[in-house]
């Protein structure tokens, strides 16, 4: 018997009875899919709490993976254009803007919001750099706000010559008598960049 922690419950299942064959064919490319899909939301865990903290019944690291893994199964291939790091019916932004600055500051402009979706100048706005590099992310969950009509990240641990994968995402926040809502934007890739 195995006894485990998951979610906060102690989990006890029995050992395999013998051990399973090698992966092959379409159950292979599946995992292979899993691996690369886990990586980075396992690296943004601490940023996935900001913005999977509405999805109920998982974890926000399991809501994510969920999402992500469907969304990268569909598209047949792993991209880091396709990875979603928030998901929720707000308006994103559109004619996006990407600069890098000096002192390693990565700025990110727009011009209009998404049609037919609820938004509010008031919106925050989050960044997330993806350092596919070394392997993690440095991100802003207080960038500016959708009014502003740009997003400010400083990068303190990514070096020259990094590539960096950079998401916005818009965040609405709504105060009710007892609890604090939100919603939130589809996360957007806005684009690679070598630091």
């Amino acid at each position: 018997m195995v006894i485990y922690e998951l979610n906060g419950k102690m989990v006890m299942r029995s050992m395999p009875a013998k051990k399973r064959g090698k992966s092959k064919g379409r159950q292979k490319e599946t995992q292979e899919l899993f691996k690369q899909v886990m990586k980075p939301m396992q690296i943004a865990k601490a940023y996935l709490r900001y913005t999977f903290a509405g999805h109920k019944g998982y974890s926000p690291y399991h809501s994510a993976l969920a999402i992500n893994m469907k969304q990268i199964s569909e598209a047949g291939a792993f991209s880091y254009q396709q990875l979603l790091f928030s998901t929720g019916k707000l308006a994103g932004v559109t004619q996006t803007a990407l600069y890098i600055k000096e002192h390693r500051i990565v700025e990110v402009s727009w011009q209009t919001n998404e049609a037919e979706k609820p938004a509010s100048a008031q919106d925050i706005s989050m960044l997330l750099a993806f350092n596919v590099t070394r392997q993690q992310v440095e991100f802003n969950t207080f960038a500016g706000r959708r009014h502003d009509g740009k997003a400010i990240l400083l990068l303190n641990e990514a070096q020259t010559g990094d590539q960096l994968e950079i998401y916005l995402s818009l965040l609405a926040l709504e105060k009710g008598k007892t609890i604090e809502r939100f919603m939130i934007s589809n996360s957007q890739w806005l684009g690679s960049m070598v630091l």
